[in-house]
């Protein structure tokens, strides 16, 4: 899913299908232009996944990020292994 502003890409979301039927998905990058961070663009491209799937998991990889997941209503996923300092959240409907 990109995000665009006039012609110029300033964001997305590259996210995997895990489960069709349940509607569950696996994001595997967020990005937004550094220009454009602390906007709401990276929740705007959560709340538009939030409308289509009913559990989406994540593996964050920084404490910022882990804020931003935070904020946006994910929780650690207890069932899964934590890997160093990263930290696997999950949101579902």
């Amino acid at each position: 899913m990109d995000l665009y502003i006039d012609i110029d890409r300033i964001g997305f979301i590259d996210y995997k299908i895990k489960d069709e039927f349940l509607k569950k998905i696996y994001i595997n990058q967020i990005s937004i232009d550094a220009y454009y961070q602390k906007n709401g663009l990276g929740t705007y491209l959560i709340n538009c996944l939030k409308k289509e799937f009913n559990t989406i998991g994540l593996l964050s990889i920084s404490k910022g990020l882990n804020i931003f997941y935070e904020k946006n209503n994910f929780e650690e996923d207890l069932f899964k292994t934590k890997q160093r300092n990263n930290i696997n959240y999950v949101w579902t409907k």
